[in-house]
């Protein structure tokens, strides 16, 4: 018989070892960037914690990466009046190394996202690029990060329409977002789309399969521009809060034909409250900006 004593030493050090094969394996099996380049990743978090980049490359962009978008992730979260989400970005060395992760860990990629976001795992992918580039795109899927997490009953269009005109947003010193960078080469290709009520109210019933399909840039190009056209009008926020958007296609084939240079920042959105249901005018086209099936 085994003494007594040496039990109890073995019984901490079982437990400490049990604890380390579990976490090398959350670090290596539950991560897949880690596992598919076989490399130590060089981590960076963000001073209040919520967000983390993840790299096999040291750069040292990974630090400024995190401070700039945590800040952006509060600055848009409280544009829509909800609190900012935890985040993990991981950016892979460039675009092809990119493309080939996506290809074999995540499911649903097409080497037509420039970036990535996996709503399973709550994690952005993405790759080192210029500057600007960068922040536009994570931008973009940042936003899909807070919609997922505090908006989940937008639809389709909606999400990604918002996410297209994060791109060009900018925040000025008390964190307030105007959109200064307005896509006008979106815009023309729009004016030759929009002929009447029935191009938009296939955009509210486009399906994932065919907004992502082979014509995505036609409902890409839609989604911006309505996004773009109720911004313009302050009425982005309110059209949340009301679950509907009324759009008039013959004011968004002039506001799209002639827009304007930057989209101030809009008011306080708790400012903003759930408006009556109202008769629809006469020519409006009504888009959903809730789910049905939420």
């Amino acid at each position: 018989m085994r003494p007594r004593g040496i039990r109890l030493i073995w019984a901490p050090l079982a437990v400490a070892l049990l604890i380390a094969v579990a976490l090398v394996l959350t670090l290596t099996l539950g991560n897949p960037l880690g596992r598919a380049t076989g490399l130590e990743l060089f981590t960076e978090r963000a001073s209040a914690g919520r967000v983390i980049v993840e790299s096999p490359r040291a750069d040292e962009r990974l630090a400024e990466t995190a401070r700039w978008a945590e800040g952006y992730l509060a600055a848009i979260a409280a544009r829509f009046g909800h609190q900012p989400p935890g985040v993990t970005i991981r950016l892979l060395t460039n675009q092809a190394a990119y493309r080939d992760f996506g290809r074999k860990y995540l499911p649903g990629f097409s080497p037509r996202m420039d970036f990535c976001y996996d709503r399973n795992t709550g994690v952005v992918y993405g790759f080192f690029c210029p500057p600007e580039a960068l922040q536009a795109k994570l931008r973009h899927e940042l936003f899909h990060r807070l919609s997922h997490q505090s908006m989940p009953g937008l639809p389709l269009w909606l999400d990604e329409g918002i996410a297209e005109l994060t791109e060009g947003m900018s925040a000025d010193q008390a964190g307030a977002l105007s959109v200064e960078r307005i896509d006008h080469k979106r815009l023309r290709a729009a004016v030759k789309i929009l002929g009447g009520d029935t191009e938009l109210a296939a955009l509210a019933r486009c399906t994932p399969d065919e907004f992502y399909g082979d014509r995505g840039d036609r409902w890409y190009t839609l989604a911006y521009c309505v996004a773009l056209h109720l911004e313009a009008r302050g009425e982005l926020a309110s059209s949340l809060a009301t679950g509907s958007a009324q759009v008039e296609p013959r004011a968004l084939a002039a506001f799209v034909a002639d827009p304007p240079e930057r989209v101030a920042a809009a008011g306080a959105p708790a400012l903003v409250s759930a408006m009556p249901a109202t008769a629809v005018a006469a020519g409006m086209v009504v888009l959903p900006t809730v789910r049905a099936n939420r």
